[in-house]
């Protein structure tokens, strides 16, 4: 006599969650179906030619030779910039200088700003205008501008310094002092805009 097999009843919690989780995967599904042109877009466009640049930084190429051909050179590249570049020393120096003095003076002025913004002071529509103006300014007006101010031979700024007495500054066409005018045109379109 054989024992009759019988096959013990679903649970009907168990029912619902194995529904629950075949709707929890195709939503993951969509998702990363959603998702898929930007990866993809970041694959073909960033990724890809990140790795392509530093494959190539460990060889020697001019550019012109077929790529199969490139001799390797390992890291001599990186050598010969770090130690006997000097103009990427020069470029390496004022990125650092550029991004200490930016970020301290963007979060430092965009922070008075707004505080300023938020407070009953006296000419507040004034000082309004002057914080929203890189906002509603583009950005070639703006470089127009900048340019036009410090223009060594007949700009506002050094009309204003005329008045106290200093001779004229070649700023932008100065080595010296071109980094600093850089500085203070990209703190005034950073640190304005964003205290709004």
């Amino acid at each position: 006599m054989s024992a009759a097999t019988t096959s013990l009843p679903e649970r009907p919690g168990h029912r619902t969650t194995r529904s629950r989780r075949r709707r929890i995967d195709r939503k993951v599904l969509w998702a990363y179906l959603f998702i898929s042109p930007v990866l993809l877009f970041l694959l073909v466009f960033a990724i890809i030619p990140i790795l392509f640049s530093f494959w190539v930084s460990l060889h020697s190429w001019n550019l012109v030779a077929p790529i199969p051909t490139m001799p390797w050179v390992g890291t001599d590249n990186y050598t010969h910039v770090l130690t006997k570049d000097s103009v990427f020393q020069s470029a390496l120096r004022n990125t650092f200088v550029f991004t200490f003095w930016g970020v301290t003076l963007n979060l430092t002025l965009g922070l008075a700003g707004a505080l300023l913004l938020n407070s009953k002071v006296r000419w507040r529509p004034l000082w309004s205008t002057i914080f929203f103006l890189p906002i509603v300014t583009a950005p070639l007006a703006l470089a127009m501008m900048w340019t036009a101010l410090l223009n060594k031979n007949f700009g506002l700024v050094n009309e204003m310094l005329s008045w106290v007495g200093i001779p004229p500054q070649p700023f932008l066409s100065s080595p010296s002092q071109a980094l600093a005018c850089i500085i203070v045109m990209a703190v005034w379109l950073v640190a304005f805009s964003r205290s709004g």
